[in-house]
């Protein structure tokens, strides 16, 4: 399981992968490149939609000081996959790919005061969960407030 050991992810439509040691200079280059929108400033973002890992996803990567930091999906889509209406379904959904590609269950994202991790006593199904590695973590989100399901990938340092 590549992502769950190097962080990297497959983009399948060009064959390349993106992961804690591209930098905006190899990205530039990149097919991926080719099929999306880049916005530059202090921090670049670039945006698309693809297939990652084999389910279809828009996707925004975030680079800052010439290094990636974060990767955003919302998956698109797909057999069995949930409707946009149903957000803790969406959320679930997005679970079980992550699972999918770390073999591992997501754990309940602790929050940190005064440098201690806590967690809550009750969470409810929309609360963050994540699975980290030594490339940085892929933290499952809800927002359901707006609406919708995401996994953002933040890179720890480059590898």
């Amino acid at each position: 399981m590549p992502f769950a050991e190097t962080g990297e992810l497959r983009l399948d439509e060009v064959d390349e992968r993106i992961g804690p040691s591209t930098t905006a200079a190899t990205f530039a280059g990149s097919r991926l490149r080719e099929l999306g929108t880049l916005h530059l400033g202090a921090v670049e973002r670039f945006t698309c939609r693809t297939r990652v890992e084999g389910r279809p996803a828009h996707i925004s990567i975030t680079f800052a000081a010439g290094y990636i930091q974060a990767v955003e999906l919302v998956l698109l889509g797909g057999p069995g996959a949930a409707p946009y209406s149903d957000e803790p379904r969406l959320k679930r959904d997005h679970e079980a790919w992550l699972r999918s590609l770390t073999g591992r269950e997501p754990e309940l994202l602790p929050v940190v005061l005064d440098g201690r991790p806590l967690l809550p006593a009750a969470p409810g199904p929309d609360y963050p969960r994540r699975v980290a590695g030594p490339w940085g973590e892929a933290v499952s989100l809800l927002d359901a407030r707006n609406g919708g399901a995401s996994i953002v990938v933040r890179y720890a340092r480059p590898l």
